[in-house]
């Protein structure tokens, strides 16, 4: 397994994702002597097929990153990325990764050969979500939030 440096805007700090979309411009669902659907995508996805929104809390800010095109995509427990992790090391938000046991276990999602293709890690306290693409995402800074006060 390899493990090599992604920076990003958030690669510090600490980063919740708050949303994660897939869509395309169009589907159509069709059955075989049967009806047939034509369904429009979602405007937010004219140019991308996955989306994926994350807060970063040092610069109380939010990104989009979006990949246009997506041979496989996962949003797990952290848990499940064990294996990249050595105890009492801090690994930064993001990373590319090769070689390891989702690239073995499922070699069809790596279509050019998992030993070609990097995938694109974003991890956070709870949860990860990796991405199989071709390219590297376009990543676009969407708002800066407002602190709330709590009500006590």
């Amino acid at each position: 397994m390899e493990v090599k440096e992604w920076d990003t805007p958030f690669n510090e700090g600490t980063i919740f994702i708050v949303d994660l979309s897939w869509n395309g411009k169009n589907f159509s669902v069709k059955y075989p002597k049967g009806p047939a659907y034509e369904l429009r995508g979602s405007k937010r996805h004219s140019d991308y097929a996955l989306i994926v929104s994350i807060f970063h809390l040092e610069t109380e800010a939010v990104y989009d990153v979006m990949f246009k095109v997506v041979s496989g995509f996962r949003l797990l427990d952290e848990g499940g990325l064990l294996e990249l992790w050595t105890p009492g090391k801090k690994s930064p938000n993001c990373a590319l990764i090769k070689g390891h046991l989702w690239s073995k276990e499922s070699p069809i999602t790596f279509i050019s050969g998992y030993e070609e293709e990097w995938s694109h890690l974003i991890s956070t306290e709870d949860e990860c979500v990796e991405v199989v693409a071709d390219e590297h995402p376009e990543i676009k800074f969407v708002e800066k939030v407002s602190k709330r006060e709590s009500a006590t």
